[in-house]
């Protein structure tokens, strides 16, 4: 119990560290997104934005850049498969239910189809690894599935795992060791939100509700979601499953088949899909917290 306290107290204040460093250091580089638009000339500073955490991670300290490098060195492989499905998962789910209730509508700026609307005519805008021109929807199927699998492992590669090596490499097993998994995790969920406010206050995550999405609808969804996150790398022991996860959301949530017709439609069927989605995690991470006190042993060892 002695080592456990003093560990604790040793890591409470590196944490604090950590995410003071890392909403000042976030904040500036989303300023110079801001300042370029939010547009194409923002992707630099973005990128520089998703690197903060880790970043952030491996210089406050020696230990959370010891942590941070256990979870970068061990890949995790077998894992990567559920990050991607994981990371997949809710805008399925989304895309399900605006087909189910009528409030979507087929993206024809993205997806175009031909006239008697048997086929795909052409994809705009979007990088597709088997081509962009007139295809059966068969092929089109494969080409959206390799296309956003390969999407979501260069997006966990460029930036994805950036940030996720500072929430879960590091922020997490320190909270958990403090406040057990499910205080934890909302705790994370709530930091990994509410640092994106500067670019989300501006629109960038939605542009007709900006401060209602920033504030509340955007830390809603993000904690819901960051169960997942937590239950693939406690799993792994390592931060690329959910890097992958994470690569996959952003890769599929930039365009996928169906585009709300209203705003409450977008934002009731994305809330829906990520509740429906992480309850499990959400239960087990209860159920974990339920068993550790039953039997008095310590919530979660530490990613090592």
């Amino acid at each position: 119990m002695h080592n456990k306290t003093s560990h604790q107290e040793r890591t409470a204040p590196v944490a604090m560290r950590f995410i003071v460093v890392a909403f000042v250091l976030g904040a500036l580089a989303q300023a110079g997104a801001i300042h370029a638009g939010l547009r194409e000339g923002a992707q630099g500073w973005l990128l520089v934005t998703m690197w903060v955490p880790a970043a952030t991670a491996f210089t406050v300290s020696g230990v959370s850049r010891r942590m941070t490098w256990a979870a970068a060195k061990k890949a995790g492989w077998r894992w990567l498969g559920p990050g991607l499905a994981l990371g997949l998962a809710p805008d399925l789910l989304k895309v399900a239910l605006l087909a189910a209730t009528g409030t979507g509508a087929w993206d024809a700026t993205h997806f175009e189809l031909t006239a008697d609307g048997a086929s795909i005519q052409a994809i705009h805008k979007l990088g597709t690894v088997l081509g962009g021109g007139p295809q059966s929807f068969p092929f089109f199927a494969l080409n959206l599935l390799l296309s956003v699998s390969l999407g979501s492992m260069v997006t966990a590669l460029v930036g994805g795992i950036g940030e996720e090596l500072g929430w879960r490499g590091f922020l997490q097993p320190v909270l958990e060791r403090r406040f057990g998994r499910f205080l934890a995790t909302v705790l994370v969920g709530l930091v990994w939100a509410f640092w994106h406010l500067p670019v989300n206050t501006q629109g960038y995550n939605d542009h007709e509700r900006p401060l209602l999405n920033a504030w509340v609808f955007f830390p809603l969804t993000v904690v819901a979601m960051s169960f997942g996150f937590a239950w693939l790398t406690q799993k792994s022991g390592s931060a690329w499953p959910a890097a992958v996860a994470h690569g996959a959301n952003n890769t599929i949530g930039a365009a996928f088949l169906l585009t709300p017709k209203t705003w409450s439609a977008d934002t009731l069927t994305e809330l829906a899909s990520m509740g429906i989605v992480s309850a499990g995690f959400i239960w087990a991470a209860l159920r974990q917290e339920r068993e550790a006190r039953e039997v008095g042993q310590p919530r979660l060892a530490a990613i090592s």
